[in-house]
This record gives C-alpha cells, sequence and structure tokens, in this order.
C-alpha cells in the first residue's frame, strides 16, 4: 500500500466513522434509563453494557491505529453509570482520536499491524474493522414502539431498508 492509497483509506474510513458515530449516538439517546438493564437473553449484554461496549470499543480501536499496536488490559474501564454519561464520554473521546487519526502520518497508517496474532493489517484498515464491529453490534437496539425505543427503532427501520446486510435481533420486554 503507498502512503498516497493509505491517505485516501483513512479520508474514507474516517468520513463513515463520523456518518456511523452521528447514527449510534443517536440509538444510544433513545434508550430510555429505565430500561438500560434490559437483556433478550440472559447471557446478552444489557442495553447499558452494550452501549459501553460500543463507545468503549470505537475508541480502542482508534487508540490502537494511533500506537500502531493492540493491547489489552487485564481490567477493562467503569462504565459511567447513566446512558447520557455514556454519550458524553463517546463523543469527547471519539472526537479527539479521530482528529488525531486524521493527522496521522501516511507511514503510520501503512505501518502492518499485528492483531493479536489473528491477522496483520496495514493500520488504515483496522478503521474499516472499527465500523464493522460497530455496525455488528448496533441493530441489538433495533427496539419497537411497544418497547418505549420509538427512537431507535424508527432510524433502525430506516437503515434496514438500504442496508440488507442488517439482521435485528430486537429487544422486547
Amino acid at each position: 500500500m503507498t502512503n498516497e492509497e493509505a491517505k485516501l483509506l483513512c479520508k474514507i474510513f474516517v468520513d463513515t466513522i463520523q456518518q456511523e458515530t452521528e447514527t449510534t449516538k443517536k440509538v444510544m439517546r433513545a434508550i430510555p434509563e429505565d430500561k438500560k438493564s434490559y437483556k433478550p437473553e440472559a447471557k446478552s449484554m444489557s442495553a447499558h453494557e452494550l452501549a459501553w461496549h460500543i463507545a468503549a470499543s470505537e475508541v480502542w480501536f482508534l487508540d490502537s491505529v494511533l500506537a500502531g499496536q493492540f493491547t489489552m488490559s487485564d481490567e477493562q474501564p467503569a462504565a459511567p453509570p447513566t446512558i447520557s454519561a455514556i454519550v458524553s464520554w463517546y463523543e469527547t473521546n471519539h472526537r479527539d482520536r479521530v482528529n488525531k487519526v486524521k493527522a496521522l502520518a501516511a507511514d503510520k497508517l501503512t505501518k502492518p499491524v499485528p492483531l493479536f496474532g489473528i491477522m496483520e493489517l496495514p493500520a488504515v484498515a483496522y478503521l474499516n474493522l472499527l465500523n464493522l464491529h460497530s455496525s455488528h453490534h448496533r441493530p441489538t437496539f433495533n427496539l419497537s414502539a411497544a418497547d418505549g425505543f420509538e427512537g431507535a427503532g424508527h432510524l433502525w427501520r430506516q437503515r434496514r431498508r438500504t442496508d440488507a446486510t442488517l439482521m435485528p435481533v430486537g429487544i422486547r420486554q
């Protein structure tokens, strides 16, 4: 991969990340505090846990691209106590990391980065994995008006019309 190709991919992926982040925040904001502990199945993450997982994972992916390596600590940061606090943390930290990624030198973007022995890709390619990871989880927030999540359900009903790859799980109480 050339430096020019890496910078082009970075712009494309970051533009997509920024667009998708806005949708993710809308979906998270639609989670009522009084239903944030709901789990569709016992082994599933709650809506609160899933919101934090998406927010923290995206920042982790961005930090890993910036550092040129993936690391995982034994202790994960604790989730903020409310959905609005998660969204606030997400907005602040995500914006900061995206701005740093935009400014990243081309040679850092082309650097091969191993992912825990599973694969090794140019750093810029992990920006696409960030998007894929979030879009993998976000349909879980596909909730109907009967569940009290009209905002999230409405967003995903619109999205499903254009993206046949999304297979929403749906959350019902």
